[in-house]
């Protein structure tokens, strides 16, 4: 406990309040809290803070995704609708070249 009271000291930093040292050690050496839960400190677990923290991570670069998958679809959408009309010229103009056509070979 003394060392951790002494490493924040050393770093510049200003020491660390002795409950937070206690905190840290008693949840460290001991599986249950609660002692430190009936004197009002609140532990929280390691584990949880961190799956906590890989969850919302996950959110944050799971939505990006998601507006960029929208994205790419909307483009894909008028893409296919642009496409849609381009072969429908397409077949009006060869209807015309054999109407065209068959009206050209059946002159004679």
């Amino acid at each position: 406990m003394e060392s951790l009271c002494t490493e924040s000291a050393d770093d510049g930093q200003p020491p660390m309040p002795s409950a937070q040292v206690v905190s840290n050690v008693l949840s460290q050496s001991s599986s249950s809290n609660t002692f430190l839960k009936n004197i009002g400190i609140a532990v929280t677990s390691k584990k949880l803070e961190t799956s906590t923290k890989k969850a919302l991570k996950e959110q944050l670069a799971a939505k990006p995704k998601c507006e960029v998958q929208d994205q790419v679809l909307v483009k894909t959408q008028k893409e296919f609708e642009e496409f849609k009309k381009y072969h429908e010229e397409n077949n009006q103009l060869l209807r015309r070249i054999l109407m065209l056509n068959s009206v050209g070979n059946s002159s004679p």
